[in-house]
């Protein structure tokens, strides 16, 4: 049993670019996930498969189809826009033994 740990990497992407936002959790029992961008909770719409399915969506963020919403370490953000998608992310793992939240700042040029 140990107590959430997370970790959070800034990145930089371009306009209209589809792409990855990775949060490493460990801990155990496994720790729900909620994720914030500028300090307020994140709207994740339904799953994509990965950035390939991107192609056939609107733009917006994204989970995987391996993940629930109360466990989501990875967000895919499809066709970024930096008016919506520039910013602070942030992640927090919670279970009954403590938390962590690791933040990164998302650049869109």
């Amino acid at each position: 049993l140990n107590a959430p740990s997370v970790s959070l990497k800034n990145l930089t992407r371009k306009q209209s670019s589809s792409f990855l936002v990775r949060c490493n959790v460990s801990g155990h029992p496994k720790p729900r996930i909620t994720w914030k961008k500028d300090g307020e909770m994140l709207k994740v719409r339904d799953s994509v498969q990965g950035t390939d399915d991107c192609k056939s969506r609107l733009e917006g963020i994204y989970m995987l189809p391996n993940e629930d919403k109360d466990h989501a370490t990875v967000l895919v953000i499809c066709r970024a826009d930096y008016r919506k998608h520039l910013g602070q992310f942030s992640c927090t793992a919670r279970n009954r033994l403590g938390n962590d939240t690791a933040k990164a700042f998302v650049d869109i040029l």
